[in-house]
């Protein structure tokens, strides 16, 4: 049968801009319907809490007072690196205001004087049950140009759109273009893949390679085959414009044995010639035992139609050069084959007839080799090597080309059609590696590996066999559980991978264009004076340089930046699981980055500059910003988070290892982390690991943050105010605003209540900590009045969750503890005393925490306050010191090196000057 969502009922009566907009008569492109309701969102592994499809608000005076109605203008967008040449499809996310738009409104896309058709579905909502963010689609090439605009009302309806058929074995995605078959067990994902009558993929699958270490000091070393095999298939989303298809499964091998549990998402978009995959894993395995020897998709694709000779394998680099062969190599020979044949197989497109070449050349044809199997190895960031043979009888040409950084694409087929293959980061990740084998058969085979079966096995061990203390090696020693602090199960990483099925070999220029699409996809995402005016995620400003102040400030946030992407290239902080992450702490005498020392290697997020490059992004746009702000998101979600396993929903403290760290932590893991990289990008991967951290409610029953501190508390468990209960309520926030669940707004509720209950309010608590119970998200002070110890209440992104949070749910007192916080925080010793009746450590640091006193005089309308604020924040701790370079003997290569440079520091000052620049800009010194 075919299936195919319901359209959306109309807006309500009394909505404005219900009526279709009307046409040009320029070709109107294919459009998408608006889905019914928020579809629920699933993980790779089963987590706490049902979500529901439209919100509940609840009654009495516990929301915060409702805004009045309003009538939003057009969501203004634009293309992040400007308009693409083509597009495979996007999807993005859009902000509105509170109250704005009901649940079931439909919306529409402008593009100049056109209507351009566009998918849409709820992301968020508002507390009163309206949108707050809602997800849309477009199909390919579609909105070529940056005057994109969302805006209510009815969608425009293609004269075609994207269909499913299904039937009990299958499901079957119909672009338009192509089709793909997906099957809904077994270990064959992707059953086939045509384009008009001709099949150009089969029997696709993820396979996982594992090398058995039992009799290694025999040398025995034997690699075992896993391949991933599905337990469900379902269509996830489906409008005109896209569809979804969400595959879970595992990886099963011998004696049945099923590891790495994985979510295979398959996005496809009207009009497209391709097929666009999400992959993400979770380790479950023994880290100890599972050395990964190799994990990668692949397929078939079936070669009958063209003679070897006109058959062709493309390999491009990061540099735009294409290398590019065909299967039999007709160039170059004894007897020349005339340049008609020679240019056209270099061209790729098909040769004169063989019965037209010369008869020396025509004779002996079958002497010229037959080059069957082919591979790309990106061994390390610096380095890749093509090489080929003839088969499995012979040696490999290991030199068949060679370069630093290959963009990840690949092509096999012939001039009458053929596979495009790639996978995004390809040697930010490395060690990749992309196969083709049987090229002159009629059964060839292309792989994308994510980790290359040539590169040594992954190996997820700690660096030591023993635990070191914090005193000099910065170490959390484990608070007693030493035997499996370091252990990577839980943890994820996910992999982006886009197949063409094409009619013909692509052009060079096509291939190069193909390879930017992968490395770089063409995003969509509003402006960033709509991003602000809908006043998302807190408290920032626009970019302002109209003083020599702010242009001083700016420049040195512009300094930091530059710094650390630079950093990134020169240390070289590349690979399978550490693209996205930075170092913590400099060490001046190696002038090294402290890699190999405890807790100041790896900086996993501590003190949030991934928030950081969030925030500047949303005032600037740029999207060098937003590269790297994905890839440290995604990798702080994957590679530092525990989706599963015995601290799932707690992430890693900083280490030598992502994971290596005794101090289990939920700031590490929060949802807050993820929101922005979420709704901008509508991206359903991200919605899993959020939903999977909501599991840390129940691990804190058996991981208590100050276990080894304070004895055991009378509550089911204990947590400090800031960063855990803060890390903790965002996940619930997370949850409620995306899927309408009252029960985590009841969580909120209870603990804003009874954190206004308490006499000290947010100062409560012998180091912040408070007693827990998750079940019913209550706190209690334990007997222990004073926080009065060291203060991490607002350095991982606590700030900027509670400023949204007293504006979503109205509880006075919770709002009064705060300000009272960020009033006395930085406060002197005799205005604590005065208020409190006694002084107390806050433990703080000072310049970062002064941001809170400009949050306090914009309330007010105060500029003592946000004078004060400034003031807190001292002279020079907005000012990004000279970059040097160190050379000569002194380093291996030469480095840049910013003296007293910390990127805990980087990241806090960073966000300071852009919430004072945002909540201040006229007291800026």
């Amino acid at each position: 049968m075919e299936s195919h969502l319901t359209p959306t009922p109309n807006p309500q009566p009394d909505s404005p801009e219900t009526e279709t907009p009307a046409l040009s008569r320029r070709l109107v492109l294919r459009t998408g319907a608006v889905a019914a309701a928020a579809v629920p969102l699933a993980g790779a592994l089963a987590a706490p809490g049902a979500a529901q499809a439209a919100p509940e608000t609840g009654g009495g005076t516990t929301e915060a007072a409702p805004v009045a109605a309003v009538v939003p203008g057009p969501a203004k967008l634009r293309w992040l690196d400007g308009p693409p040449t083509s597009s495979i499809g996007a999807t993005f996310g859009v902000p509105w205001p509170r109250g704005g738009h009901q649940p079931g409104t439909e919306f529409w896309a402008r593009v100049g004087h056109d209507a351009v058709p566009l998918d849409s579905w709820p992301l968020a909502y508002w507390p009163d049950g309206t949108l707050k963010w809602t997800g849309h689609a477009i199909g390919a090439n579609a909105a070529l140009t940056d005057e994109l605009e969302i805006h209510r009302g009815r969608p425009t309806k293609p004269p075609r759109r994207i269909a499913v058929t299904e039937t009990s074995a299958w499901l079957e995605v119909n672009t338009g273009v192509i089709r793909t078959r997906v099957m809904k067990s077994g270990n064959f994902l992707i059953h086939s893949i045509n384009r008009g009558q001709k099949k150009l993929a089969s029997e696709g699958k993820l396979v996982l390679l594992l090398e058995d270490r039992t009799h290694e000091e025999n040398g025995g070393l034997k690699t075992v085959e896993y391949a991933g095999t599905a337990t469900s298939v379902e269509v996830e989303r489906l409008g005109d414009s896209s569809a979804v298809i969400l595959v879970k499964g595992t990886y099963n091998g011998k004696n049945n044995r099923k590891i790495l549990p994985f979510t295979l998402r398959l996005y496809f978009y009207l009009n497209a010639e391709s097929v666009r995959l999400v992959h993400y894993f979770v380790f479950d395995g023994d880290h100890k035992v599972d050395f990964v020897k190799g994990l990668g998709l692949t397929w078939g694709v079936p070669m009958v139609s063209d003679e070897v000779h006109n058959r062709h394998v493309r390999f491009v680099s990061t540099e735009g050069g294409v290398w590019g062969e065909a299967v039999r190599v007709m160039s170059g020979l004894r007897r020349d084959a005339g340049s008609a044949v020679t240019t056209a197989q270099f061209n790729g497109v098909a040769t004169p007839p063989v019965s037209a070449w010369p008869s020396g050349v025509r004779s002996e044809i079958d002497d010229v080799p037959i080059w069957n199997d082919y591979k790309l190895v990106q061994a390390s960031p610096d380095a890749f090597h093509i090489a080929k043979r003839t088969g499995a009888h012979s040696t490999w040409l290991d030199h068949a080309g060679h370069g630093k950084r290959a963009a990840g694409l690949g092509y096999v087929g012939g001039v009458s059609g053929g596979i495009a293959f790639g996978l995004k980061d390809f040697w930010q990740r490395f060690p990749t590696q992309l196969d083709i084998r049987n090229a002159g058969g009629y059964n060839t085979t292309a792989t994308v590996w994510f980790w290359s079966p040539d590169a040594p096995a992954m190996d997820l061990r700690h660096y030591d066999n023993k635990r070191h203390g914090l005193n000099l090696m910065y170490e959390e020693p484990g608070r007693g559980i030493d035997d499996i602090a370091a252990t990577p199960e839980g943890m994820a990483r996910s992999h982006e991978v886009t197949i063409w099925a094409l009619d013909a070999t692509p052009s060079r220029d096509r291939l190069v264009e193909l390879a930017r699409e992968v490395q770089q996809p063409a995003r969509i995402v509003p402006t960033t004076a709509y991003l602000h005016e809908q006043r998302v995620f807190g408290e920032w400003g626009l970019i302002d340089k109209s003083t020599a102040t702010r242009t001083t400030l700016e420049n040195s946030i512009d300094a930091s930046i530059a710094y650390y992407q630079g950093q990134v290239d020169q240390r070289h902080w590349y690979g399978f699981w550490h693209y996205g992450d930075v170092m913590h702490s400099y060490d001046n005498s190696r002038h090294a980055w402290k890699y190999d020392e405890g807790g100041m290697a790896w900086q996993n997020g501590e003190l949030n500059i991934d928030m950081f490059l969030w925030y500047q992004f949303l005032r600037s746009g740029r999207s060098d910003v937003f590269a790297m702000a994905e890839a440290m998101t995604l990798h702080l979600a994957e590679a530092d988070s525990y989706h599963a396993g015995p601290f799932a929903g707690l992430g890693s403290r900083h280490n030598v290892v992502h994971w290596g760290d005794g101090a289990k932590e939920a700031r590490v893991s929060a949802s807050i982390l993820k929101r922005v990289y979420h709704y901008l990008t509508a991206d359903e991967r991200t919605a899993d690991y959020m939903h999977h951290m909501l599991q840390v409610d129940q691990t804190l029953l058996r991981v208590e943050p100050l276990r080894q501190i304070l004895p055991p508390p009378t509550a089911p468990t204990r947590v400090r105010i800031g960063p855990d209960w803060t890390a903790v309520a965002s996940n619930w926030l997370a949850e409620w605003e995306r899927t309408g669940n009252t029960h985590y707004r009841d969580l909120l509720l209870r603990g804003m209540q009874d954190i206004g209950a308490m006499q000290y309010g947010f100062f409560s608590g012998f180091a912040g900590a408070v007693g827990f119970d998750p079940a019913t998200g209550a706190l209690t002070t334990e007997g222990t009045e004073f926080r009065d110890s060291y203060n991490l209440m607002l350095l991982f992104g606590g700030d900027q969750f509670l400023y949204e949070l007293v504006e979503l749910l109205d509880v006075p007192a919770f709002k009064e503890h705060l300000v009272k916080f960020a009033l006395y925080v930085n406060g002197t010793a005799a205005e604590r005393t005065a208020l409190y009746g006694r002084n107390f450590g806050p433990g703080t640091f000072n310049q970062f925490y002064s941001r809170m006193l400009a949050w306090v005089g914009k309330q007010r309308s105060d500029n003592t306050l946000k004078q004060r604020a400034w003031t807190g924040m001292g002279p020079n701790n907005g000012n990004f010191p000279p970059v040097q370079t160190i050379s000569g003997t002194t380093t291996l290569t030469p480095v840049d090196y910013a003296p007293g440079v910390s990127t805990n520091d980087v990241g806090q000052r960073g966000l300071t000057v852009i919430q004072l620049l945002g909540l201040a800009p006229e007291q800026a010194p």
